[in-house]
């Protein structure tokens, strides 16, 4: 099975090349479309230094996809795939700032004889008020020094197969990670780590950035904006976000379905309260 890698980056710099190099473990080649402003020689040399990578830049982009890159763009990255790789692999939708708990081709192998897009939960990992003040050391993991998240996750679409009638429609869209044409998207209960935020001036661009590209009120962004390093119920939103935990995440796709039931309940009642 061909594990193809579709990833869209915009001012990762920072934790880039930890990341790409924990995806290139998993992904046989991972194509990249690069937004980024802030420095884009330094992203464009670290992704092009990596093997098995294919890099693009929205220079590269047709006239009529739109700018700032947004989830749409992905069609690029997808026919691009297709010429290469053809049909009936299966693609991992990468981000610069997200990292798999599990070995996503060991998921798949599990779902594959029955579905066709794999859902995962996203923990969402940020720098809490104890470790103030915070400055992120490039000589260290930055999952060394980034270890407080929030759960017990927000359920995202990661893994899909690729066939031939599944596309990106509206090329201008948002919020929609995988393609169209898709027969059924199974929710599992894997988790992804999700470095969102990881120090005040990055999260306060960050929501900048958002609210501009995705034209959404800074309400949704208003502690990041406002420069807080520690998220309160309200910040996360109720609906996904129960409990706060630095307790490591660890993997479990060789855990029995029982079992991984069992942790996930565990987990709901046993870490530190947001309230």
């Amino acid at each position: 099975m061909q594990l193809i890698g579709l990833m869209i980056i915009r001012n990762e710099n920072d934790i880039l090349s930890e990341v790409l190099n924990e995806h290139l473990k998993y992904c046989d080649h991972i194509f990249i479309l690069d937004g980024t402003d802030e420095n884009p020689e330094l992203s464009k040399s670290i992704c092009t230094g990596c093997k098995n990578t294919t890099y693009y830049t929205d220079n590269d982009l047709p006239s009529n996809y739109p700018r700032p890159i947004r989830d749409g763009c992905r069609q690029f990255l997808l026919d691009k795939i297709r010429n290469k790789f053809g049909f009936n692999n299966w693609i991992a939708i990468l981000h610069g700032d997200e990292l798999f708990v599990d070995d996503p081709r060991a998921i798949i192998k599990k779902y594959d004889r029955y579905f066709e897009a794999l859902t995962l939960d996203t923990l969402l990992y940020f720098i809490h008020k104890e470790q103030l003040p915070f400055k992120l050391d490039p000589s260290r993991s930055f999952q060394e020094q980034i270890y407080w998240y929030v759960g017990p996750g927000w359920p995202e679409a990661r893994l899909f197969k690729n066939k031939k009638n599944s596309n990106y429609k509206d090329i201008s869209q948002l919020g929609k990670v995988i393609p169209e044409g898709l027969n059924i998207n199974y929710k599992t209960t894997f988790k992804i780590k999700h470095y969102t935020f990881r120090n005040p001036e990055q999260q306060s661009n960050r929501a900048k950035d958002r609210v501009i590209t995705n034209k959404w009120s800074t309400l949704h962004y208003s502690a990041a904006l406002n420069q807080k390093y520690y998220l309160n119920e309200n910040d996360f939103g109720k609906r996904f976000y129960y409990w706060i935990s630095k307790k490591p995440v660890k993997p479990r796709i060789n855990d029995p379905l029982l079992l991984r039931l069992m942790q996930d309940l565990s987990e709901n009642f046993s870490k530190k309260r947001i309230r």
